[in-house]
Order: structure tokens, then sequence, then C-alpha cells
């Protein structure tokens, strides 16, 4: 997978042991050892942090970010570049 940042990405891999994590929109506890096994290895890309005690990786601009089965593999880093919240990027939520 390649991701491509155009305007405000951030990413997170998880793998096992998976443990539980604290969403930001509702500050409810998730456990991921309810939804994953043993071996399991997932990325998570979106355009804002979804958890807030977990660190999520936030891309620069025009940077390109390559996965192969979860795994990053290669970075192209973009520029530095803020972020501007149009309402839809959550921004006022995230810790």
């Amino acid at each position: 997978m390649i991701a491509h940042c155009s305007t405000n990405l951030h990413y997170l891999t998880r793998k096992a042991p998976f443990g539980k994590a604290q969403r930001v929109d509702d500050d409810g506890i998730i456990d991921f050892n309810d939804y994953a096994k043993e071996g399991d290895l997932v990325t998570i890309i979106t355009t804002f942090p979804l958890t807030k005690d977990e660190t999520w990786t936030k891309m620069e601009y025009g940077g390109f970010v390559f996965f192969k089965q979860g795994e990053k593999i290669a970075e192209i880093i973009g520029v530095k570049r803020e972020a501007i919240d149009d309402g839809t990027l959550g921004l006022a939520k995230c810790a």
C-alpha cells in the first residue's frame, strides 16, 4: 500500500501483544485483544489520530509511506505544513 499525504495523514502500526487504548471521539476504552489474534499486524492510516494514548506518526505534506503486509518498508518525507481544520479534520478533538 502507498499512502500519500496531500492534506493531513497519520498512521499507527499495532502488533501482538495487543493492549487497550482510549478513543478520541468518546473517551471509551477499546481492548484490541478482542479483535486481533497472536501474529496479527495492523496498520491504520487516517486523517487524525483515533486514540489518545498511542503514538501516531504524522506524515508531512507531499510525503509518501510504503507499506507491505502492514510493515512500513520505505518513506519519502514531505515538507512541514500546518494543517488547516475546515471542520472535517477533527483537530480540536486530538489529544
